[in-house]
């Protein structure tokens, strides 16, 4: 298993924001990551040349449920 460093640069947070937002995943999960943190889920997302969708765990679990 090999450790990525990444260092969030301050005028891409925002941006980094809005990608996460386009995925799908809530604002008030984005808004707990550690801008580092964000930073290294954006890229990983962006290197996978592939179509993603953010997945609500608690919905798979109990489909009633709602936020």
């Amino acid at each position: 298993m090999g450790i990525c460093n990444v260092k969030a640069d301050n005028n891409v947070v925002l941006s980094n924001k809005a990608y996460l937002l386009k995925t799908g995943m809530p604002q008030k999960e984005i808004e707990k990551l550690d801008d580092d943190v964000m930073q290294f889920i954006v890229d990983d997302l962006k290197s996978g040349g592939k179509h993603f969708e953010y997945i609500n765990s608690k919905k798979l679990l109990n489909p009633a449920s709602t936020e």
